[in-house]
């Protein structure tokens, strides 16, 4: 090959990015702050013999009971077992007693089931205990909550940053990641406001971000919008969505609103402590798959409008 021909082929090549790059959204192309996972567990899944993907979340029959009293007891699961794969946004919805938030506690490896099994990215960690079961809900797992369960005497940044901090992170790093990822929720000029000179939708964003912050392959919410009027439950359903298809990370939503579970891939079905229906993949699942190439390209989610 001559000189002239691999000089022809590079520029064929340069152009071909560029033309990438400019295909992409406005706000993919231009220099937003960035948000990405320090690590990219949730865009692969774990091998297993066979060649077989193993999911990010799995539970094998799991039965959980919680006694009352010497003879009151309520049996919150019977025997659950859901699968579900990285990149996922997943709603758990069911009535009130049906064991939806007892999956997400044993999910989130804050409680053990009294029978059966989870893994958390293939690895098994109901028998875990200790620092082990500390760091895997420091690191792998983020959680969001109806009440937002933020700091009231912490500014935003310093809720954020909080997280990071007891993981092992320091200070100064939090504080940057912390800055960045406000920034990402549309928070970046209030990030030094305390929750209560925020809205219900902004304080929620600023639990989005510290959910995030360690970059966690899951992140689990309970009730996320429970709290919220429907404009700012609107804009925190499609803030979760996007943060989901531009980072890939897998989002597990408990709720009771349907127009969250609209926004999700699939839906899981819980009664009487039983999954009743896995849910159908939804088209849009093909669409997430995708979203990872453009983060580990480089691009990361853009800052969203804070009106709520």
């Amino acid at each position: 090959m001559t000189l002239d021909s691999l000089r022809a082929e590079a520029r064929a090549l340069e152009m071909r990015d560029c033309e990438r790059v400019s295909s992409l959204p406005a706000h993919r192309a231009t220099a937003a702050p960035r948000y990405r996972p320090r690590t990219v567990r949730n865009t692969a899944h774990t091998t297993t013999k066979g060649d077989l993907m193993a999911p990010v979340i799995r539970t094998t029959g799991v039965a959980k009971r919680y006694k009352l009293g010497k003879d009151n007891q309520v049996i919150a699961l019977r025997g659950a077992s859901v699968a579900i794969d990285a990149g996922e946004m997943v709603a758990i919805v069911g009535p009130s007693g049906s064991g939806k938030s007892t999956l997400m506690h044993l999910i989130g490896c804050l409680d053990a089931p009294d029978k059966g099994s989870v893994f958390i990215n293939g690895r098994r960690v109901d028998n875990l205990s200790g620092k082990a079961l500390t760091k895997v809900r420091a690191t792998e797992i983020g959680f969001i909550f109806q009440g937002f369960n933020l700091i009231t005497t912490l500014s935003a940044i310093d809720n954020v940053a909080l997280a990071a901090e007891y993981a092992g992170v320091a200070r100064r790093e939090a504080l940057e990641r912390a800055r960045e990822l406000l920034a990402v929720v549309g928070l970046a000029d209030r990030r030094q406001h305390l929750p209560s000179e925020l809205s219900g939708g902004q304080q929620q964003r600023v639990a989005i971000a510290r959910a995030l912050i360690n970059s966690p392959s899951i992140v689990l919410g309970d009730e996320p919008t429970g709290d919220l009027d429907s404009s700012s439950s609107d804009e925190i359903i499609a803030l979760m969505r996007q943060l989901n298809v531009e980072t890939g990370t897998t989002f597990v939503l408990v709720t009771h609103n349907p127009e969250v579970a609209a926004a999700c891939d699939r839906t899981i079905s819980m009664r009487d402590g039983m999954v009743a229906d896995h849910g159908l993949a939804d088209c849009r699942t093909a669409a997430v798959r995708p979203a990872t190439d453009a983060r580990d390209a480089g691009f990361s989610p853009s800052p969203v409008a804070a009106s709520c």
